[in-house]
């Protein structure tokens, strides 16, 4: 639970649920993104439920992947955006350092990378699955 998270939840009780998630939806994308494209996605989350996405905040305030972080025994990639204000890089850095064998990828989005450049997120799942796992087995 940080501090920027804590901030969204009071914002989340002072202020109408569109006025919410259309203020929440606008920080999540990249400077620059494409306005008509942002106003479709507030959209479309407007639509949501309030009961369902409070409940997905709420959940995330009970689970920190941190906690579990180290048992991860497989490779990890962490895909990330560059201008993510909701969850800073330097946060998928600390996720990966905790890894036994993770990677991190950091794109030119916001928050909402495979929205903001679907191309871009499956190219770096591709090159990550392409890339050899362990030690070279031959006779």
């Amino acid at each position: 639970y940080n501090r920027s998270r804590g901030l969204v939840m009071t914002l989340s009780k002072s202020v109408p649920y569109n006025t919410f998630v259309a203020i929440n939806i606008q920080r999540a994308f990249k400077p620059g993104y494409s306005k008509e494209l942002i106003k479709q996605y507030i959209a479309a989350s407007q639509a949501t439920p309030r009961h369902v996405v409070m409940s997905y905040y709420d959940a995330m305030r009970e689970f920190d992947v941190l906690d579990r972080v180290r048992e991860i025994q497989v490779p990890v990639l962490i895909v990330h955006g560059r201008h993510d204000i909701q969850f800073p890089p330097a946060q998928a850095r600390r996720i990966a350092a905790n890894c036994a064998n993770a990677k991190v990828e950091i794109l030119d989005t916001g928050h909402e990378c495979p929205v903001e450049d679907p191309q871009a997120v499956t190219d770096a799942i591709e090159a990550f699955l392409a890339e050899p796992v362990g030690p070279a087995t031959g006779s």
